[in-house]
């Protein structure tokens, strides 16, 4: 069983905002504190680089679903890689945002990379 971490929080902010707010990259940088070089689209790659670890995180998009939900997977080449998924959901007050983080074994990552098998995310033939 992976370990994994959920947040959830209650936004007084339209679900079409909060959407634009995780879909679109440099968005998502301010969000997470970070520097997000990778188109949110399907099978997307790329990096974000964390303001306060300066080591990049290599990022594959596994699902977007317009205006509903953003699964991706990421790691860095010391860190075990985990899946993220961010769940947002219209509320009568706003929006209810979920992020779950759940670690996953090394090498669990449906598309891949030179990149991403440097970060322990695959490594196949």
């Amino acid at each position: 069983m992976s370990e994994s971490v959920t947040t959830e929080r209650y936004l007084e902010a339209d679900p079409a905002t909060v959407w634009e707010a995780i879909s679109q990259p440099e968005r998502l940088g301010d969000w997470l504190d970070a520097a997000v070089d990778v188109e949110i689209s399907e099978g997307s790659e790329g990096t974000i680089v964390f303001r306060d670890r300066g080591e990049p995180s290599v990022v594959l998009v596994e699902t977007v679903d317009e205006g509903k939900r953003l699964v991706f997977r990421w790691a860095t080449s010391t860190e075990a890689p985990s899946e993220v998924s961010i769940d947002i959901e219209p509320i009568t007050t706003g929006t209810r945002i979920r992020v779950i983080e759940r670690l996953l074994p090394q090498g669990q990552v449906s598309r891949h990379s030179a990149a991403a098998c440097a970060a322990n995310l695959v490594c196949t033939a």
